[in-house]
């Protein structure tokens, strides 16, 4: 005899979990974000999914504000998860801390870097300017006495974070060496490369 009653479908429960991380409430502090990059579920067309994986990420403009979108997800997944009576685990796989560059690190980055492919060229990001996976060792660094500090390079054509990111590597490798030679250079005490 069926006891329909009795199933538990996961992906249903993940699916729903994915609608509410995608309505979070913005927060008036700076911006954050809940993406899902991928879930997985299912056996079969006709069988109802028992387990269900949802592989995510969260950032925040601020340390805070990666807390409360974290905050956010996992309240999400919580609430779907008692509405369709499912079990669920949160397994934190990594994190990034808010971009706080050494400000006389950062200037003496802008300034080879202008150097290197003119003004026109270089753009500033904010002083607190959201989260990156090197901000880890940033902080580390800045942590140790140390200064440190971050620029990208090479990928004007599509963001990061697509399928079809693709660097002009041959173009831009030698640009950001450069940059970096500069910048050598320069806290070695000299002045021209």
């Amino acid at each position: 005899m069926a006891n329909p009653q009795d199933g538990r479908n996961a992906l249903m429960a993940a699916a729903h979990a994915l609608v509410l991380c995608g309505s979070m409430p913005k927060h008036g502090d700076g911006l954050t974000s809940i993406s899902c990059g991928k879930l997985t579920a299912g056996e079969m067309r006709n069988v109802i999914p028992v387990k269900a994986k949802m592989e995510m990420e969260v950032r925040g403009a601020s340390n805070e504000l990666c807390q409360y979108a974290f905050s956010e997800a996992e309240r999400s997944v919580k609430f779907a998860c008692a509405a369709f009576d499912v079990t669920y685990r949160i397994e934190k796989v990594g994190q990034a801390y808010t971009m706080n560059p050494s400000p006389e690190l950062a200037d003496l980055l802008e300034v080879c870097a202008c150097e290197t492919v003119g003004e026109k060229g270089v753009g500033r990001y904010s002083e607190k300017g959201g989260s990156e996976d090197f901000t880890v060792m940033m902080d580390r660094v800045q942590k140790l006495g140390g200064k440190a500090a971050h620029f990208y390079y090479g990928a004007d054509s599509t963001c990061n974070h697509r399928s079809d990111f693709d660097p002009d590597d041959v173009r831009s490798m030698p640009i950001g060496f450069e940059v970096l030679v500069r910048v050598l250079t320069r806290l070695n005490g000299e002045k021209d490369c």
